[in-house]
This record gives C-alpha cells, structure tokens and sequence, in this order.
C-alpha cells in the first residue's frame, strides 16, 4: 500500500513559481531514496499544467513526514492532502 501526498500551491507571494516548486521538489530529496522516486517524472513544467505536485510515498509515516516539513516551510502558501492507493 502506498501513500500519495498532493501539494497545492495557493500564494506564491514575491517568489517566482518555479522557484517554489523547485524548492518543494527538492525537499522531498532530503527523504532520501523514497522521495527520489516518488517525486519521479514530476516536472517544474508539469507541476505548473496540473496545478498540484503529486509525490508517492511507500509508507504513512514518510507521508506524514512530508506533509508536516511542506507546512512548516510554506505553511501559507501551500497546502497538502494525502491518499491511500491501494
């Protein structure tokens, strides 16, 4: 069972919305191998199309994780939810 943790970028406020993105791309770099893999073929571009950036993760825990290190960086600027694939 796997978790999908979706970011949704509401106020962008003086940075530019690919440094944003960017900046929450690479924090799921700091979980190591899972968040490598799970943020895989989630392009700047294609973040920017679909509105929200979609990281799957292997377990609730580094979902969680994820979802509490997002809102203490840019709690006012974006906001998480998180599903279970079965």
């Amino acid at each position: 069972m796997a978790f999908s943790v979706r970011v949704y970028f509401i106020n962008f406020g003086n940075l530019h919305k690919t440094r944003l993105i960017g900046q929450v791309r690479r924090l799921a770099d700091e979980f190591g191998r899972p968040g490598i893999v799970g943020k895989r073929g989630r392009t700047n571009q294609c973040v920017r199309q679909q509105g929200y950036l979609r990281i799957v993760w292997p377990t609730r825990r580094l979902a969680r994780q994820f979802q509490y290190a997002v809102a203490e960086f840019w709690g006012d600027r974006t906001s998480t939810r998180r599903f279970k694939i079965c």
